[in-house]
């Protein structure tokens, strides 16, 4: 069985972009993903223009219970970081209203990059693996066997955390992190 030390919910933007990152870092990441295709609101947004950015990004422009977290977010990876990123890439881009960035092509071309990035740090997607009865103790697997959990993926619900044995459910404090089996 594979062994990975980051394991991501969800392959939409925040997923791919944490997976990227944790994999750049030297971390075994894998990506599961209810869907048959990765990055769907990627591809819907801004019309299948993507709107992968604004300008005007600032704290102040964002609602938490937290309000210090946006800030340190936002000073480790700026609008600056991605549109950097769209250039190297090669993809062109227009301003609209209010700083929103679009691409003059297709979304597909973000979620090209994107994919292109998680191959190239190594991360692994796996696609239509939604959790059911019949999938549960295999996922459950697959978290008790990593090392940490995105903090990006979503905490499971009671009922969702019901499915699995409680040894595998991921935020158990007896879930098993031995590296013998």
């Amino acid at each position: 069985m594979d062994r990975w030390d980051t394991v991501i919910l969800g392959a939409g933007a925040a997923g791919l972009m944490c997976a990227i990152e944790a994999g750049r870092r030297g971390k075994r990441v894998l990506i599961l993903e209810k869907s048959a295709k990765p990055a769907e609101k990627i591809r819907i947004s801004g019309g299948g223009r993507c709107n992968f950015t604004n300008l005007d990004c600032a704290p102040s422009r964002f609602l938490s219970n937290n309000p210090h977290f946006c800030k340190s977010a936002l000073k480790r990876y700026t609008q600056r970081d991605f549109i950097t990123r769209i250039e190297k890439a090669g993809i062109a881009y227009h301003e609209k209203t209010l700083g929103q960035l679009f691409c003059d092509g297709s979304s597909r071309e973000i979620i090209d990059m994107l994919l292109a990035d998680l191959a190239d740090a190594g991360g692994q997607l796996k696609l239509e693996t939604e959790p059911s009865p019949s999938s549960a103790l295999k996922t459950a697997i697959v978290f008790a066997r990593c090392a940490t959990r995105s903090p990006a993926a979503p905490s499971l619900s009671p009922r969702a955390a019901s499915r699995f044995p409680r040894w595998a459910r991921p935020d158990s404090p007896t879930t098993s992190r031995d590296s013998s089996d």
